[in-house]
């Protein structure tokens, strides 16, 4: 029992990285649609989509267009299904002179919805006053979706699955250095040697995990941007903030007084801090930038971070940052045996 009590935190990091892994691997993706293109039709609307994951030869579909102010709709005249993933709607013509762009909204039997925003600009229906705002939400054959999915995004597809892991990887990169930084800190105020051992095997975890963020960040970016690296502004500080954290391991390795060696690095490690956040958080939200969350594009829980997707992520951070307390505790108990041996010697 009392080993149970020491190392349950250990084993719930286990637990919840063993579950985050399965479940970000194996949960499928949520249609949606990836394309939208009007033909030419002199009686009709004619509007060819593009889907992904939709299996639409196997449900029946209710799709309508609706302007930004949900105040105009238009329900379609029919459909012809080509494959799983790609679908011709009809719809009627529209009888005003204005135009505006509307939205596309698809819907299927089992309970898949389907939304592309902006997806045409055409003619709008004339208002009719008494129009009900639930009309924008046909309820025909509505179905709740209990299908547990991950959330579709255009341009990610199935690569929204690596956010589970390159974004924890840096979400936890800071804890630990925010850790490191308290506990130079607290050496200042007391000059115990423990809090700088503390404070330097953080530093060496949290490059640990920078370098997996930088890892799994490369691979995203390939398979959304094309290239491994790009020069983005986030991406640049990124370095230079990893590199501030280099130089932190090369000072302490430099000194070899250690008194003097701890006093240095608490305090060269408490300013790192401090520009680190500077270079991965502020700069980039001033610049222009392709990282979400910088420069004007949006971050992920504002557009895709779904119930689902929060259920793994924030149990991935907990897991990690639990895994990174641990690699920092195996440094410290065999920092302490080579100070004690040393000592005999």
């Amino acid at each position: 029992m009392d080993l149970v009590k020491k190392h349950w935190w250990k084993a719930l990091s286990v637990l919840l990285l063993s579950l985050v892994t399965w479940f970000s691997f194996t949960l499928p993706l949520e249609p949606g649609i990836t394309s939208v293109s009007q033909i030419d039709d002199s009686d009709r609307l004619v509007v060819d989509v593009q889907a992904y994951n939709a299996n639409l030869e196997n449900v029946k579909l209710l799709c309508w267009l609706s302007s930004p102010d949900k105040k105009n709709i238009i329900h379609y005249s029919g459909a012809t299904v080509k494959n799983n993933d790609e679908v011709k709607l009809y719809f009627p013509k529209p009888d005003t002179a204005s135009h505006s762009f509307y939205h596309l909204h698809v819907v299927t039997s089992k309970g898949g919805k389907m939304f592309y925003p902006n997806a045409l600009s055409m003619k709008s229906i004339a208002f009719d006053e008494n129009f009900d705002d639930n009309e924008v939400f046909p309820t025909k054959f509505l179905v709740p979706d209990h299908n547990v999915n991950l959330p579709f995004q255009n341009i990610l597809y199935e690569s929204i699955r690596n956010l589970n892991f390159h974004v924890t990887m840096w979400m936890v990169t800071m804890i630990l250095l925010l850790l490191s930084a308290i506990y130079s800190i607290a050496y200042l105020g007391t000059e115990k040697r423990v809090f700088d051992w503390r404070a330097s095997l953080l530093v060496e975890s949290a490059m640990l995990f920078t370098t997996l963020g930088i890892i799994t960040g490369s691979i995203w970016a390939k398979n959304t941007w094309g290239a491994y690296w790009v020069n983005d502004p986030k991406l640049n500080g990124a370095v230079v903030g990893a590199l501030v954290y280099v130089a932190y391991i090369i000072l302490r390795s430099s000194i070899k007084e250690d008194d003097k060696r701890a006093r240095l690095a608490a305090v060269y490690n408490i300013f790192a801090f401090v520009i680190y956040i500077v270079f991965i958080q502020v700069l980039p939200r001033f610049t222009d930038s392709l990282h979400p969350g910088n420069g004007g594009n949006p971050a992920f829980s504002s557009y895709d971070l779904d119930s689902t997707l929060r259920a793994l992520f924030y149990p991935a951070i907990i897991g990690f940052t639990l895994v990174g307390v641990w690699i920092t505790q195996l440094k410290l108990r065999l920092k302490r045996i080579e100070f004690e041996l040393s000592d005999e010697d």
